[in-house]
């Protein structure tokens, strides 16, 4: 326990400073943002973009939406594990599903690492696809159970 605080969810949203209420919002919105660098339709007008400005090089441009990735991905995981501290102590069932989607993220991002994308290349897509679209179910399921539960009682679907 941390001192002067009985419950952790009091202490992790202070440690967040309020921003632990949204810290789902903010992972999602972290997610979404590195799956879109990474979206061909995005790729590919970045580098029709890279072709009208002569002075800037398109690997570069590549270079930085993998950057982008991956950064966005790294910032989702931690906003993912407030959400799943503070999830625990009222509904112990989506902490749970939390680590899940936390554990097979963290599975996804040591396949991300250079020596294994290089050397053991259909691992890490096969570890990349299945993966997401595993956390993409399990997160499927958790955000519109974490939003009816904070439904007022009886405000539920007509």
């Amino acid at each position: 326990m941390v001192r002067g605080h009985r419950r952790p969810e009091r202490w992790a949203r202070s440690v967040v400073g309020g921003a632990g209420s949204r810290a789902v919002d903010w992972s999602l919105a972290a997610f979404c943002i590195a799956a879109a660098a990474r979206h061909d339709g995005i790729v590919r007008g970045v580098f029709v973009l890279g072709r009208l400005v002569p002075s800037y090089r398109l690997h570069q441009l590549a270079y930085h939406l993998g950057q982008l990735h991956r950064a966005m991905a790294i910032a989702g995981m931690a906003w993912l594990a407030v959400a799943a501290v503070l999830a625990v102590p009222s509904s112990p069932g989506v902490g749970i599903a939390s680590a899940g989607v936390l554990a097979i993220l963290a599975v996804m991002a040591c396949t991300a690492g250079d020596r294994v994308r290089q050397s053991q290349h259909n691992r890490f897509e096969s570890v990349h696809r299945f993966g997401g679209w595993a956390a993409l179910g399990i997160l499927a399921v958790i955000v519109p159970a974490g939003a009816a539960r904070s439904l007022p009682p009886g405000s539920g679907p007509a």
